[in-house]
Parts: C-alpha cells; structure tokens; sequence
C-alpha cells in the first residue's frame, strides 16, 4: 500500500517510474521494484526529476534542492541554494526546469536561465509540465488562470476565461495515439493533441474534450489537492499512473470502456396552469395560454449525470438550444398556433440519439386573437378610414363650391355694375345724339358720319350686353349641348366626322363647373382644328361617382416631350387647361394615342362636379 499524501511521482529515463517517499525511494518497471535508500532528513519534498544524465532532482518545500547518483543523495550548493522553489521537472531536453516564482528558471548543466513568465497571463504558476512527445519541444506552465506552451522563444496561452476547466492543472501526458490527457482537481480531461495545439495557435479555435470524474470510477482528486508536485506518469506501456489521495492509480486510454448506445428520449409532462399532462404525445391547450413548462428525459445507466439534452420549440426557438444536464424547460408569452416541440439526448461518451422525441401542442386563440375579431378590426378600420376619407373629401368640396359661390357672387356683382353704370350711361348718351341728329336738316353736311357713329354705339351696346350676359352663370348645365354648341361654333370642316356618346345617367354640372370643362373642351377642340389634321374625333362624356370627359381625335398626334413639358414653350393653352382642371381638384392627361391622334382626358370628383339636388346655385340666397 502507497502513502496517499506523502510521495512524489516522476519518469525514469529508461522508462520506468521513480516514486520517492521520506524513508525509500522505488524505480518501479512494470510489476518490479528496485528498493533505494530515501532521501536524508525527512523534510516535506515538492517534486521530483529525472535529469539527461540520470540525476535524480529533488526539490524540498525549504527550497533547498538535492540530487541522488550512484554515490548517494547530494545538496546543491551555490545559485541554487535557498531558492523560492514550487515546482520541477524535467525538460524534454533533459534539462530541470523550476518554478521560482513570478518566473521559471531552466538549469542547462552547470547554467541557469530566467524565462520571465509575466506575457503570459496564466496567473500564478502553478506546475511545470513537460511534452512528453517523440522530438517534442514543448514545455508546459500551469497557472490559476491558464496554461501556457513555451516552445523555443515562442510563448502561447490558453485563457482560463475561455476555458474555465484548463486553470489549476497538475499534470500533462501526450500520447503517440494522439491524445492529451491534463489532470486538475476537478478530474481527467482528455483532448485531441491536434486541437490541443491548434487552440495555443488560433485564439478562435474550439477545444472539445471528454472528462473522467468520479462519476467514471476516479475515485479522488490529485494528490496534493494544492501543492506543488508531479502527479502522473505515462509508462512504455501506454498507461497513465497517477497519485491521488487514496494512492497510486492509473488509466489506460487504449482500453477505456465507450458508451455506444445513444439514450432513448421521452417527454415526460406539459404543466400549464394547474394542470399537468403526463406522456403527451399531442394536445389541444386552453384559449389564453401564455406558460408552459415542458418535462423530458434521458435513459442511460452507464453515467445517467453526464446525459446531454438538446431542445427547440418551432416557430419559438430559431436553432437548437444546448441544455446541457437540465431536463426541465419553460416558455412564456406563447400565443395562439401550433408548435411543435422536439428534444434529443446523447449519452456520457457523446453518442446521439438524433430522432428523440416530440410534442404536438396547439394554442387556441381567444375571441381577441381570432381571425373573426381581426377581421371585424379590419372592417371598422377601413370604415373608419373610408369615414375620414368622406369628411376629408366633403371638406374640400366644400372649400371649392365656397370659392366658386363667391367667383359667381363676384362676376354677378360686376355684370350688375356694368348694367346699371357703363351701359346705362352709354344708352342715355346715344339717345341724346339721336334726339340731336333727328333735330339736324337732313342735307347737312356731317350728319350721316353722327348717324353711323350712332350705329357703332348701339352695336357696343349689343355686345356689352352679350358680355354681361356670359357674367351671370346660367342656373343649370347641360353639359353635351354645351360640346355640342362649341363644335357648332368652332366653325370646323364639314368632312370631319364627330361622335359624341354619355355614358351613365345625366346629372347636372355646377354652373361653375361647367364654366370650368367648357374652358377645357373649347381649348381642346380649338387645338383639334388648328393642328391635329384630323378626320374623326370622339367625345366620351361619363356620368358617374365622378365626371368624366374624353376628347380623341386620330390626327398626327401630340409630341411626347410637348405632352411631358405640359405645352410648348410661349404657349399657355395646355397651361390653362390644367389650371382649370385643378381649380376642380380634378385630373387632366394630354397623351398620345398608340393608335394615332391624342386625347385628352379630364376627371374631376363628383361631390365638386355636380350639381346638389333642390338648391340653387352656390352661396346664393
């Protein structure tokens, strides 16, 4: 039986293991042991090495360090006396490294050199690990926050921060399968060495691993559980010995017992509420449902602990969600669906069960969640959208026949004006030149130039009449015979086929209105005959929710960039008609047609359009 807090571990060059205890020391190979005598004085040892020359290292918690050759046990005097030691080993060169802290120091035969440890990161050093590789270069040092690799003049590090388990680690073994073994106080880990080195070299690589805890049999942790101290060796056989507090142990990674048989999966219950199902498979939850708990479990008698769970919930979760151990899963703020729920597991050596299992679960709306509640939020949104569009439309209506009440109000003010004064005073004054003329000898001379000046008057008059007249708006609008009374006088060529067509039933335009479209289709037609050449042209006037007027003819057409300008340049017909198509808030196109020719087509709400039933002209009283 081994001492289990009082010996110290170290390879033999030759392949063996020395174990160094207070009253021996033992070079085991294989079942054979050869019997030493033990270090003089018995003082508390912190580690032991193997140098190139066959020199058995050991260093003493004083820091006082011995060697041991055939003669005996020996003291090491000079610059190594009275060192601040923690740790040693031996390198794969075959030199002792030391740990003196902040920094390691490496003994090359007689010359002792100071590596500074402080760029690296890894806290306080802890152990000096060597590579154990063929040809291997590499020297391990183990600290509170880290590991670092010294490999020539290069030094890496792996961050504690990242990799939490990879701090406080005790001893290194690498095997020619390819295999890293790190032994901490927390268990075995074993990682692949090809990952092992490449993480020293990416700071973004990933470092998978496999742990071996008591759950695996390892029945305590590292020896010292704190101290310093070599606390395994890999042996030419392929084992790993290692101390711990219950004594020496070993594990051998050609021959670990793998766990093949991935988990089965089942859902044990869905909570929601008070009410618990047991073995769902698929349900059917109350209306109103926000939380749900979701049970599940993982069947494996090897390492039940170390079964792993994945989940995701459709619709909810975008990708799969690591659980780890956990096998209890919670969701709030769920609505109203179907979801469906899946989970798999694999065992302790990583084996998954991809299929697992699943839950079909589906969430009734409410009345407020329904497609029927939507709906009706929908229809009253439109209709409140419709209502606002209606005021917002009767509104501006309103705003138009108020400015053309008062434009009427305005030109009746003026033919009055002109009536009463201009024409009354013109009439009066041509009166008395004829009572005049008639008192003149009709062989006078001058007379008959007095009596065509009179006739001149009174043909002023008839026309300042006929411009009062156009002054006052007519009281309704008939809006076809007016088309048809400008074609009349336009004075077109009788070869020129007209067709004019009404569509819908006939309302009445707004005297202003009216005044408007006339203005637009007199200019229209006035540009039929002066440019278009045209042998046939079309009216389409339509009567419906809004008014509508279509002039086409099949002449050579508008010019494109006349059409885009909205007129040519000095020319202010094209101008004049979209003016008045916008004092309507109605729409003017100019175009040419596909076919040949052009149209113009002209749009204009029927709420501003239109005469109201039973009253009379705007703003008149």
């Amino acid at each position: 039986s081994l001492p289990g807090d009082d010996a110290s571990l170290c390879p033999a060059r030759d392949g063996g293991v020395w174990l160094v205890q207070p009253g021996q020391t033992l070079l085991l190979h294989g079942q054979q042991a050869t019997v030493a005598p033990g270090y003089p004085g018995g003082e508390a040892k912190i580690a032991c090495a193997e140098d190139r020359s066959g020199r058995l290292w050991l260093g003493l918690a004083s820091g006082k360090l011995m060697w041991r050759d055939a003669a005996g046990w020996h003291t090491a005097n000079g610059e190594l006396a009275g060192l601040d030691l923690w740790d040693l080993a031996a390198t794969p060169a075959g030199d002792l490294a030391l740990i003196v802290p902040p920094d390691i120091a490496v003994l090359h035969a007689d010359r002792l050199e100071t590596i500074r440890l402080g760029p690296a990161g890894i806290g306080t050093p802890w152990a000096i690990l060597p590579g154990n590789l063929p040809g291997s270069r590499d020297l391990f040092v183990s600290g509170s926050a880290g590991l670092a690799r010294l490999r020539g003049d290069q030094m890496r590090q792996l961050d504690g921060k990242r990799f939490p388990w990879i701090t406080w680690i005790r001893t290194l073994q690498q095997t020619v399968d390819g295999e890293t073994w790190l032994i901490s106080r927390t268990g075995a880990y074993k990682v692949a060495t090809i990952d092992f080195d490449r993480a020293f070299d990416d700071p973004d690589a990933e470092l998978p691993y496999t742990k071996l805890d008591a759950l695996d049999g390892l029945a305590s942790t590292v020896q010292h559980g704190g101290f310093p101290g070599a606390q395994s060796v890999l042996t030419g056989d392929g084992k790993i010995w290692f101390l711990n507090r219950q004594g020496a142990a070993f594990l051998d990674p050609k021959n670990l017992p793998s766990n093949k048989l991935a988990p089965p999966v089942t859902i044990r219950a869905l909570t929601s509420g008070k009410r618990t199902w047991r073995d769902p498979v698929k349900l059917a939850l109350e209306a109103g449902t926000r939380t749900i708990a979701i049970t599940y479990a993982g069947l494996s008698f090897t390492v039940p602990q170390r079964v792993r769970f994945m989940y995701r919930l459709n619709g909810v979760d975008e990708h799969w969600v690591d659980a780890g151990a956990r096998r209890t899963v919670s969701y709030t703020n769920l609505g109203p669906g179907n979801y469906r729920f899946q989970v798999m597991a694999s065992n302790n050596d990583g084996v998954w069960n991809n299929e697992g299992a699943a839950l079909d679960f589906e969430i009734r709306p409410t009345f407020f969640e329904s497609w029927a509640f939507k709906l009706l939020c929908a229809a009253a949104l439109s209709a409140l959208l419709w209502l606002a569009y209606s005021m917002r439309l009767r509104a501006v209506a309103r705003s138009v026949r108020l400015r053309m009440a008062e434009r009427i109000e305005e030109r009746e003010r003026i033919a009055r004006e002109l009536h009463d004064t201009l024409l009354q005073a013109i009439q009066a004054l041509t009166l008395r030149f004829q009572l005049a003329v008639d008192d003149l000898p009709a062989g006078m001379p001058g007379r008959a130039s007095l009596v065509a000046a009179i006739d001149m008057a009174d043909q002023v008059i008839a026309e300042g009449r006929d411009r009062v007249r156009e002054l006052r708006t007519q009281q309704e609008g008939d809006v076809e015979q007016v088309i048809c009374d400008l074609i009349a006088q336009a004075g077109f060529d009788p070869a020129i086929d007209f067709t004019i067509t009404a569509s819908g039933s006939p309302r009445g335009l707004d005297p202003l209105a009216l005044e408007e479209v006339t203005g637009i289709a007199r200019e229209a037609l006035y540009n039929v005959q002066r440019h278009a050449a045209a042998t046939r042209v079309t009216v389409e006037i339509r009567f419906g929710s809004s008014f509508g007027l279509r002039l086409a003819d099949d002449g050579v057409g508008i010019e494109a960039p006349v059409a885009a300008r909205g007129g040519k340049e000095g020319h202010f017909g094209l101008v004049g008609m979209s003016e008045r198509a916008r004092k309507l808030r109605g729409r003017l196109a100019v175009r040419a047609r596909p076919e040949g020719g052009t149209e113009v087509v002209l749009t204009v709400p029927g709420s501003i359009a239109y005469q109201r039933e039973a009253r009379r002209s705007p703003g008149r009283s």
